[in-house]
């Protein structure tokens, strides 16, 4: 999402708000992830071209974006992009997956949340296409463990490790036994985020997974892991619906004590209501079918002019 100018030769000034943004904002690239983003995004492969440049000749050869997202939530930042690309930018709603009939076996996961306090547990999950280390994956575990909340973990095996079981700290399972529930393979997501004793979801910020997690009203806790999550990770904040897990600035490092702290601070502590209350604002506009379903069909109806303007 490196919104800007679509040739770069260093990754620092990614690391900044652009100016052509008009409000003051927080939303921008840290060092540590510029420099992750800047190999990928904007150096030149095989091909003679980079990846930014092929978006950037997208969005130059189109008539309109559309976007999954929704004036209601981000009008100031829609407005940007508009101005940006010198074209329609049409939200086409936030279109979160609905909770799902089949649990795949998870009954006793349900009834385990069942049990559970109202808002009292924290669902861990950080998506399909990142891939962490183990490293990253044991100061997680343990961080979940400092805690003492109650948690459901949608576990990954590590990028660098081949074992299912590589990436959990020795006794880790035996330490949590009760408290915390760790699962390797699919996890019917929506429907757990749907359950009234989840209380906040640790989440790599990637915008299915925030979707899903505000539909819901439940709070955040965010770990950004690359491409645009901590962008999202910054807009979040701003709108006072979780915390971002503290961080390293120089290699974007994280301890235990960071992933428990923030937690916590959503979960138990006084500023948590703080963030209840916000999220469930913004879940009557995440979770409104009508509102996403309109969407839909304006980007439909937009289309449709479009095409009759070609053909005439």
């Amino acid at each position: 999402m490196g919104r800007g100018k679509y040739v770069r030769t260093k990754p620092e000034p990614l690391a900044g708000v652009p100016d052509y943004v008009p409000f003051p904002t927080a939303v921008a690239y840290r060092g540590f992830e510029a420099r992750a983003f800047f190999n990928p995004a904007f150096v030149a492969d095989g091909s003679g071209v980079s990846e930014a440049y092929r978006f950037g000749k997208c969005i130059q050869g189109s008539q309109l974006v559309g976007i999954r997202s929704s004036a209601e939530f981000e009008p100031g930042w829609l407005q940007v992009l508009g101005d940006l690309y010198q074209k329609p930018v049409i939200p086409v709603g936030l279109l979160p997956s609905p909770p799902t009939q089949d649990v795949g076996g998870h009954e006793a996961t349900l009834q385990w949340l069942d049990r559970q306090a109202p808002g009292s547990v924290v669902y861990a999950a950080f998506g399909s296409e990142a891939k962490l280390t183990s490293a990253q994956l044991q100061t997680i575990a343990l961080g979940l463990e400092a805690s003492g909340l109650p948690f459901l973990w949608a576990f990954r095996p590590p990028v660098d490790a081949d074992e299912v079981t590589a990436g959990l700290p020795e006794g880790f399972e035996e330490r949590v036994n009760g408290r915390g529930l760790v699962y390797r393979g699919w996890v019917p997501q929506a429907r757990f985020l749907a359950h009234g004793s989840i209380g906040a979801f640790l989440t790599h910020a990637g915008w299915s997974s925030i979707t899903e997690g505000l539909a819901r009203g439940v709070r955040l806790v965010l770990l950004p892991l690359m491409f645009d999550q901590g962008l999202n990770a910054r807009l979040l904040v701003e709108k006072k619906v979780g915390v971002e897990v503290a961080r390293d600035e120089e290699d974007g490092s994280f301890a235990p004590k960071d992933i428990a702290a923030a937690l916590r601070r959503v979960v138990v502590e006084d500023e948590g209501e703080v963030f209840g209350d916000k999220v469930k604002e913004l879940a009557e506009v995440f979770g409104n079918d009508e509102v996403n379903n309109w969407c839909v069909r304006d980007f439909l109806r937009c289309l449709s002019e479009y095409s009759r303007q070609l053909q005439g």
